[in-house]
């Protein structure tokens, strides 16, 4: 081994080495020598470890020569003191920083740990026991304690007589510094909360953004499926299909949706058999009419070559179920907007009581009741489950929804003001120019279809 290198794998610890320390300085035989920057009364009671034969004078403690230190650590002053009244050899050495317990000249620890009370509780690391020998390290070492000079006892005794004034002072510096260290670091942990909440609100709002997006595409593609549909089933039905100009008719001062044709021309496909279910649009009767678009609904009225008058629902017309020959009253209303969600809204009356009011869904081939409201009402409480079977019988049971459709939303003949609804104009239905009009049937009804163009 090179005299300048330690024995190798020197033992190594991540903990405190006080107690290795004190058993080491017991078995000490002719000398101590400790460097540390700091010390405290750890150190004093360290050197009661010592054995009496060991002479204080060939105990030699060397730390930092700093005036400035001793009295910001009037411990370490007060600590010094006591050494040189033990008669200990204790000098100081400019920048000293390495902290090391060398015993008889041939043992030695070394390492980050000071002989301080606070070295024992903080996170140090050390090696040691280690036995260099002579060379190099030593020698460097032994240069040091060469180099270092005795503190004089003069100098300790006119620090101490400082030190209450100075300790004041320094207490008062210290407090104002640790306030503004506490500010600095309230400042940051506001800051640092401050950053991680706009990032947490940021991730929120990206989340609902994202769930939003996708909420968004699944109802598109609800929507483009419903319009594929209604528009296949319009393709495959049994009628023509025409196109129509929504524009001002000649002489008049309101809008029609003109037919190409210069009449309505809804007629049957020819060729196509005649079965029971057929029904042939007439002229100037009002014909529920579904905007394959925007799924909206409305009652709308043939006219010879136009479609000049709407209306977006009816009042109450009368449904008779085959259950105990029940007599219902209901009125429909077709909402303007989420009609991709529902767009017809019936409300049911029994005996002059409003039963309950149903939000349908509507896709030219069924209807699926996706919403329903009982009404509180203390004469219909004994009903129980009426609004249930009222559903069943109008939307559920195959030989029984003919009959409330008809009854309901069937084609009905043109009166102004007819149903207790007032008749508005195409445009309030339709928005672009131009479209073509189909007609699907659903439960032996005939519905328009119109399609946007552009």
């Amino acid at each position: 081994m090179d005299d300048g290198v330690l024995s190798a794998n020197p033992p190594l610890h991540a903990w405190n080495v006080y107690p290795y320390w004190k058993k080491a300085v017991a078995s000490a035989r002719e000398s101590v020598t400790i460097f540390s920057p700091y010390l405290d009364s750890a150190l004093t009671k360290l050197l009661e470890s010592l054995d009496p034969a060991v002479k204080p004078e060939k105990v030699h403690i060397i730390t930092m020569k700093s005036v400035e230190v001793f009295l910001q650590n009037p411990k370490q002053l007060k600590t010094v003191k006591s050494l040189i009244n033990s008669k200990y050899l204790v000098s100081w050495i400019p920048c000293l920083h390495a902290k090391v317990l060398i015993v008889d000249d041939k043992c030695l620890y070394f390492g980050s740990q000071n002989f301080t009370t606070q070295g024992t509780r903080n996170k140090e690391v050390s090696a040691g026991p280690v036995c260099p020998g002579q060379g190099t390290f030593m020698d460097h070492l032994k240069e040091w304690e060469k180099e270092a000079e005795s503190i004089p006892e003069l100098l300790i005794d006119s620090l101490l007589s400082i030190l209450p004034t100075v300790d004041r002072k320094q207490k008062k510096l210290n407090l104002e510094a640790q306030e503004a260290f506490d500010q600095a670091l309230r400042q940051y942990d506001d800051e640092k909360l401050r950053i991680e909440n706009e990032a947490t609100e940021e991730k929120k709002r990206a989340e609902l953004a994202e769930q939003k997006r996708l909420e968004n595409e699944k109802i598109e593609k609800k929507k483009e499926e419903l319009r594929n549909k209604v528009q296949i089933l319009a393709a495959l039905s049994s009628y023509t299909q025409i196109e129509g100009t929504v524009k001002e008719a000649p002489g008049e001062d309101f809008e029609s949706l003109l037919f190409d044709t210069g009449s309505h021309a809804i007629t049957r496909k020819p060729g196509e058999p005649v079965d029971i279910n057929w029904h042939e649009p007439k002229r100037l009767q009002m014909y529920p009419a579904i905007l394959i678009d925007s799924f909206r609904m409305a009652f709308v009225r043939l006219g010879d070559g136009r479609i000049t008058y709407v209306r977006f629902g009816v009042g109450k017309r009368k449904w008779r179920t085959s259950l105990r020959e029940w007599e219902w009253e209901v009125s429909i209303k077709f909402p303007e907007k989420e009609t991709f969600r529902r767009n017809i809204k019936a409300t049911f009356f029994f005996d002059e009581d409003q039963v309950c009011e149903m939000a349908v869904l509507f896709d030219g081939a069924d209807a699926k009741v996706v919403g329903r409201e009982l009404s509180q009402h203390p004469t219909i409480d004994f009903w129980g489950n009426f609004a249930e079977e009222a559903e069943l019988y109008a939307f559920k049971k195959p030989d029984e929804i003919g009959r409330f459709w008809h009854s309901c939303l069937g084609a009905f003949k043109y009166v102004p003001k007819g149903l207790g609804m007032e008749e508005k104009n195409i445009r309030d239905l339709l928005k672009d120019s131009r479209y073509e009009l189909g007609v699907i049937e659903f439960a032996g009804i005939p519905f328009i279809t119109l399609r946007t163009l552009w």
